[in-house]
């Protein structure tokens, strides 16, 4: 049956545009007809602009109340959904009620009732910009409501929703698809009381066949007949009943052959020994991808190819298109295999790729590209993507042939925001006091006030990339717990454009408000061996400390391990080199200016600074501290002093930990790994905490002392001859009671 025809709401717009609207008059979505009359003669009381599709009532109007703070809303959000190339979009809407257009064509009806839920509709959309228009009915204003999307991924098995991001509305480097006027509609003949059906091509895998009603008794679909063109694909050719007596073996994906043969004859009389081996039949799912090669000078002075993930390119610039396919390896020669190359949404360009070498699966081809129109080349402007696609005709689905598909993107750079972070410190009568981070104002500022007691903080956003090197339990007085941090900074790498990096450690990689992130999400894991493999947009490393410096050996998919050699670090600090390293890399940076850069740099000052005065050694690090920064501090000093006497430890109180202050600080406590001459002064507010935890650990009484501030600290820390281990935050100002500035050491 045809769609029924949808009153038009007149909310069009080709950007994304959110309205709200105050439910009075109890509009119903059900009744569509009545909403859009009721709708259309409205004024919202909202408009604006977004690039997500998040709606809540302010904090603010819930708390003042007044007369509409109770009225329910109607939200809608209309737009241009850019689709970069045909496939299916799944859309997840959290609202009391909701109802999703797309093109004027309704997808996802309302409900009939108002109980809130999490509804979801899978549409298969061509490429091109569609009109997108979503309806949500609230009366949960603090939960407001919220639409999430996925995109298919042939290259991934789970689909994971995420936030809408500007890119979704961007219609740069889309093309709209041009099509016909006509068609394709079921023809159906009749013959005798025989009917044939004959069905357009679609894009499907399972076909149900309802027979609403029919004369006689009974009835039968004696024939069906699928056809790709016109070849014609069911039935097959081969006999199934004739496969039974031929000479072949007849296998399919999940059967299991076993080869037997009996010696009859052994060493030491042994007879009729049963030697078998079984062998699983399955299929391979192939994976295609686009590299690039760099040259590098190996210590000898010989030439060494290394090959490289490609993410992004220049106009001008070559694509080598690699496929792996061990399904294909047919023969013992070399084989062949097709695939396609198109820019956007034009139509491919086919291109044979020839195995690397007798039976190995995997085959490679390249392509040129160039700004210009030229012959044998690609043409692509900046801002384009240069599609890649292979047909696996044998994979885990049997007798389904699947699209295997890689992107690259012209590159297009985009400009990048900095700013100080304003901020504002606040004590009351108490003697308590609040600290704040003022939000991004609308236009930027010449001069920017911050709070002396909190630290100074530079927000930098660049969307063609992001690094984030921690998420822990830091500035949770502000956001709540660990998932509102990792909400928080998950900010930036959700700001990134699509064909931009985004450069994980693995633990911030699993959590969940980094699992949504969009596109590339390049994961760095530490490992004890280098020999375990690692996938694509994987990356290990391995970190082993020498006297006076950190040698790092860095591993990716695509290459030999890379080794670089820098200044004595913490594991974290390492870790953060690593990261860092990563996403130069990545940029096409060369391992040479890589290394130059990492032999340059030294810790900045407070920073797991390693100094020496006169005898003892100091490691300073009291510019901030949370959890995971005294962790590895303290580890890091651990194997300084390993081989040295008696151990100071001066520490202050990490800042900021919210509710969860004193747990963490006797966490701290229980963390610390004292020796019988070892000592340890602690100042700041849950101070006691931390002695309490060094107590439970074995720590002797005498050996844990509390101060009330630093007055009295200079001259302990003065006197004291054996290693000196300095770390808290920002505002108990550390470093003074270093009267000194000693050398600092590797």
């Amino acid at each position: 049956p045809t769609d029924p025809q949808r009153a038009d709401l007149e909310l069009q717009s080709d950007s994304m545009t959110l309205r709200t609207y105050l439910a009075k008059g109890n509009p119903t979505l059900s009744d569509w007809e009545r909403f859009a009359k009721w709708l259309n003669g409205k004024e919202p009381e909202q408009t604006e602009k977004v690039d997500d599709l998040e709606w809540a009532l302010s904090d603010e109007m819930i708390e003042e109340g007044g007369k509409d703070s109770k009225t329910a809303r109607i939200v809608t959000w209309s737009g241009k959904y850019a689709q970069p190339n045909a496939g299916a979009s799944r859309f997840f809407v959290s609202a009391e009620n909701a109802a999703i257009l797309i093109d004027g064509k309704m997808v996802l009806e309302p409900n009939p009732s108002r109980v809130r839920k999490n509804r979801s509709v899978d549409v298969f959309l061509e490429a091109g910009m569609h009109d997108l228009t979503i309806v949500a009915y609230v009366s949960n204003h603090k939960a407001g409501a919220k639409v999430t999307r996925a995109r298919e991924n042939p290259n991934v098995e789970e689909i994971v929703s995420g936030s809408f991001r500007p890119s979704d509305f961007d219609a740069s480097g889309i093309d709209e698809k041009a099509g016909g006027d006509e068609k394709s509609e079921t023809q159906v003949s009749k013959l005798g009381s025989n009917w044939t059906f004959s069905i357009p091509a679609a894009y499907l895998r399972h076909v149900e066949f309802v027979f609403e009603e029919y004369v006689g008794q009974s009835l039968a679909v004696n024939q069906v007949e699928v056809k790709a063109g016109d070849e014609l694909l069911v039935p097959t050719e081969a006999d199934i009943l004739a496969m039974s007596e031929n000479d072949v073996l007849e296998i399919t994906a999940g059967d299991e052959v076993v080869a037997s043969y009996v010696d009859e004859f052994g060493r030491g009389g042994a007879k009729n020994r049963l030697l078998s081996k079984t062998l699983t039949a399955t299929y391979y799912n192939a994976q295609i991808r686009p590299v690039s090669y760099a040259f590098v000078r190996t210590a000898s002075g010989q030439v060494q190819e290394v090959e490289k993930e490609l993410m992004r390119i220049d106009p001008g610039e070559r694509v080598v298109i690699e496929v792996t396919d061990y399904d294909m390896d047919l023969t013992p020669e070399v084989d062949k295999i097709k695939v396609e190359v198109f820019r956007n949404n034009d139509d491919p360009i086919t291109l044979e790729a020839i195995e690397t070498e007798e039976n190995s699966g995997i085959f490679r081809t390249e392509v040129d590209t160039s700004s210009e129109e030229e012959e044998g080349k690609l043409q692509v402007a900046p801002g384009d993507r240069v599609n890649l696609r292979y047909i696996d005709p044998q994979n885990t689905f049997p007798g389904h042939s699947f699209p295997r598909e890689g992107l690259v993107f012209v590159r297009k750079p985009t400009d990048g925001f900095v700013r100080i972070v304003e901020t504002r410190f606040v004590t009351n009568n108490l003697g308590g006091s609040s600290q704040t981070y003022l939000p991004r104002p609308d236009e930027a500022l010449e001069v920017s006030g911050f709070a002396y007691e909190m630290p100074l903080t530079v927000e930098v956003i660049d969307p063609d990339a992001a690094i984030v090197t921690l998420v822990d339990h830091a500035h949770t007085e502000g956001l709540g717990d660990l998932e509102g941090v990792a909400r928080e900074k998950a900010f930036l790498p959700a700001a990134v454009k699509e064909q931009g990096d985004r450069v994980l450690p693995v633990k911030v990689a699993e959590l969940p408000a980094f699992q949504v992130l969009p596109a590339t999400r390049v994961v760095v894991s530490p490992s004890e061996v280098l020999s375990r493999p690692v996938g694509e947009n994987e990356v290990s490393f391995l970190a082993t400390a020498q006297t006076g410096s950190t040698l790092l050996s860095v591993v990716t998919r695509s290459s030999v391990p890379e080794t670089y050699k820098m200044s004595r670090v913490s594991e974290g600090m390492a870790q953060n080199a690593v990261l860092a390293i990563t996403m130069a890399r990545r940029l096409g940076i060369p391992s040479e200016q890589v290394q130059s850069g990492l032999t340059a740099w030294t810790p900045p000052a407070l920073r797991g600074e390693v100094r020496q005065e006169g005898n003892r050694l100091i490691y300073l690090d009291c510019y901030n501290a949370n959890p995971a920064s005294m962790q590895d501090a303290l580890k890091a000093f651990a194997e300084y002093t390993q081989d040295l006497p008696a151990r100071l430890f001066v520490l202050g109180g990490m800042e900021e930990l919210g509710t969860e202050s004193a747990l963490k600080h006797m966490e701290l406590g229980e963390q610390l790994e004292l020796r019988a001459d070892d000592a340890v002064f602690v100042v700041g507010t849950h101070a006691t905490a931390v002695r309490a935890g060094a107590l439970s650990r074995g720590a002797c009484e005498l050996q844990v002392k509390v101060h009330p501030d630093t007055s009295a600290l200079s001259d302990l820390v003065a006197a004291w001859e054996g290693p000196v281990f300095i770390k808290g935050s920002r505002r108990y100002r550390l470093e003074t009671l270093i009267q000194v500035q000693p050398a600092v050491v590797g």
